[in-house]
Parts: C-alpha cells; sequence; structure tokens
C-alpha cells in the first residue's frame, strides 16, 4: 500500500464517519458499556448523531449543511482548516470560502452516506465542563466504530466542535486536505476555491 493510497484511504473515513457532526485537546477515553444519556450535553450529542443518520438514510446533502449551520461552528472549523494560510485569506473573500467550504463538506457527506444508511448510533460516557465537553460513543451496524464529539457549551447553547473517529479528529483531516490544496498550488485561493466547487 503506498503512502499516498493510505493518506486517501484515512481522509476518506474520516470525512464520512466525521460527518456526523461536521483537534486533540482530549483524550478519546476507552468505551465502556452503553448505557441511556443521563446529562444535557449526552442528550443533545445523542439527537445530533440521529440526525445525522436520518439524512444519509435520505442521502439528503441539504439536510446535512442545516444540521452543519445550526449544530458546528462552521467558520471556526473553515479557519482552522487553512493552517498558516489563514492570515492570507482576503477579508473580502472569507464569506465565500465559508460557503464553499460548507457545500464541499456537504458533497462528501452524500458521497459517502450510503455506508451511515441503517446504522445507529449510541451515547458511551462523556467527561468534561463546564464549558469544553467530550462525548464519547459508537456507530453500530457492520461492526463498531467509537465516536468522539468536543462540544462546547456556550450559555445554554451548544455546539459541536470537532468529532474523533477511530482516534483520528475531523479537524486535523481537513486541514491536512485544504493546505496541501494551497501548497499544491503556491498559496493561491483562486485553485482552492475552484477545487472547493
Amino acid at each position: 500500500m503506498t503512502r499516498r493510497f493510505a493518506e486517501k484511504t484515512t481522509t476518506r473515513r474520516a470525512l464520512l464517519l466525521g460527518s456526523i457532526a461536521a483537534s486533540a485537546w482530549f483524550y478519546l477515553s476507552p468505551l465502556q458499556a452503553a448505557q441511556s444519556p443521563q446529562s444535557p450535553i449526552e442528550r443533545y450529542v445523542l439527537q445530533r448523531g440521529n440526525e445525522v443518520i436520518a439524512a444519509a438514510n435520505a442521502g439528503s446533502a441539504r439536510r446535512f449543511r442545516t444540521l452543519l449551520r445550526r449544530h458546528a461552528d462552521v467558520q471556526a472549523i473553515a479557519t482552522f482548516a487553512l493552517g498558516n494560510y489563514a492570515s492570507r485569506l482576503p477579508s473580502n473573500r472569507r464569506r465565500e470560502y465559508y460557503r464553499l467550504f460548507e457545500a464541499w463538506v456537504g458533497r462528501k457527506f452524500k458521497k459517502h452516506a450510503d455506508a451511515l444508511r441503517g446504522r445507529t448510533f449510541e451515547i458511551t460516557s462523556s467527561h468534561g465542563g463546564p464549558r469544553d465537553y467530550v462525548v464519547n460513543g459508537r456507530v453500530l451496524g457492520g461492526g463498531r466504530m467509537p465516536v468522539a464529539f468536543r462540544v462546547r457549551k456556550s450559555g445554554s447553547r451548544y455546539s459541536v466542535r470537532d468529532v474523533n473517529i477511530a482516534g483520528v479528529w475531523l479537524r486535523i483531516v481537513l486541514r491536512s486536505s485544504i493546505t496541501r490544496r494551497l501548497q499544491q498550488n503556491g498559496g493561491d485561493f483562486n485553485a482552492l476555491f475552484a477545487y472547493l466547487r
């Protein structure tokens, strides 16, 4: 297996299952026996996971993008994905970049939605607080895939900040993909935007 093939395989797997929400700041604790969600944060993540699976069952990129807008900090994730290039993004093109980034992630989700159809999601544990949490769970059906959500609480509102799929954080994978595209094109944002389209 070549290194490039291995990288593509890892990226596809993370984008596929990482779409359940759209930085390793917390440790992914070992899975415990599944239990009924006890806390508001666990119930929140369980509902989001079920909504993503419903979007996959419907094959709807639009429904997934709606979930992204409502429950994930898309701008923060998209900015993080630029890495060292973030400061070079022209201010008058930021809105365009965020829009293209969101649509790109939505298309990735739709492309791989078949692998989530008919699956179920359950919560296994959570820790953290009072502002930052990690909620651990797993996707069932054809095996058990561990998933962790990094969630931030602001007032009474929660937002998904990152997703860990089998030890791989989605934001890291997205940043690798975006910055590699920029590196290959000498930092040309026009080339990046064309790729995202």
